[in-house]
């Protein structure tokens, strides 16, 4: 074989091998991008129900990844913990027996990427359930496929939908805003608002709170509204805050309420000044004090025995 020929068949080599690599690159690169991705719609359910009804009811899963899946369907109690909410699916509570209604036509369904599977289920209350709110949660939780396989989901994902459910009847609604906190004086940013809405009644509600901001001269500088729900028998805080508020000022702070069809209005001024700059304003007056002293005494002219 001539130099030649050994040279154009050195170059076949090294391009067949660099376009295995390229191949074999592209393959890992999309393997590696493929995204598993799971949607409920909605993300929660409010039902108006009868004592001893049957109701037929459906929610969507929606799969917007590039991997196919298999999912199940179940319920959970729901309630909350503290005036912060902090969501508990496992306590059994009075009136988070919701889920206990619920029930699926099959244990498992199959989602394609891009595919979008309704998801039936059916409600059956009990006829001596009392009149009032009933919580729950339906979770939704994929599949793990076997190792290796790379069409399918690889890490199991849980999602929820919390079912707010009302019985209708007799019963009792009542509550309101407990308290407003508006400190005068904050050291940091934010600025915040802190609020307390209770429930003292056998169903849920919908406070809506928002919280004005203006300075001194009138001129509205931020401005936040928030819907919440507050469960029977609950407090709930409820925080406003400004984030981008200046570090120094004087502002005007309206914090305004509306709790069953009832509207209260908190106004407080607020000043915003940190820690440090108070102390160097007092080492400056006690400086200044101090001179003011040391002047005084100089000037004073001495008695002569």
């Amino acid at each position: 074989m001539s130099v030649a020929e050994s040279i154009r068949s050195c170059m076949k080599t090294g391009l067949l091998l660099a376009l295995s690599l390229i191949v074999l690159s592209s393959t890992v690169a999309s393997a590696a991008e493929k995204r598993d991705s799971i949607t409920l719609s909605p993300a929660s359910k409010r039902l108006q129900l009868e004592a001893g009804s049957v109701v037929n009811d459906s929610f969507a899963v929606i799969n917007d990844g590039d991997t196919s899946y298999d999912f199940t369907a179940y319920t959970a109690p729901y309630s909350v913990k503290g005036e912060d909410y902090e969501q508990d699916f496992t306590t059994q509570t009075e009136n988070g027996d919701a889920y206990k209604w619920i029930s699926f036509p099959q244990s498992k369904w199959h989602a394609d990427p891009g595919e979008t599977v309704t998801v039936p289920f059916t409600v059956r209350v009990g006829t001596g359930v009392p009149a009032g709110g009933h919580y729950g949660t339906i979770f939704v939780e994929t599949i793990v496929t076997a190792a290796g396989d790379q069409t399918g989901i690889a890490r199991k994902k849980r999602l929820g939908i919390i079912l707010y459910t009302n019985v209708k009847g007799e019963t009792e609604s009542g509550g309101g805003v407990k308290s407003v906190s508006l400190d005068f004086f904050q050291p940091a940013t934010p600025i915040k608002g802190d609020v307390m809405i209770e429930n003292t009644g056998k169903t849920d509600f919908t406070a809506t709170s928002r919280m004005v901001v203006k300075d001194i001269f009138g001129q509205q500088k931020f401005s936040t509204s928030s819907e919440n729900i507050i469960l029977p028998k609950t407090t709930r805080h409820i925080e406003h805050s400004w984030d981008n508020s200046s570090w120094l000022g004087i502002f005007r702070v309206t914090v305004t309420n509306e709790v069953l069809g009832k509207t209260t209005a908190t106004e407080s001024l607020v000043l915003v000044v940190p820690r440090w700059l108070l102390l160097v304003i007092g080492v400056l007056a006690l400086v200044g004090v101090a001179n003011a002293l040391r002047k005084k005494r100089a000037h004073t002219p001495r008695r002569r025995i």
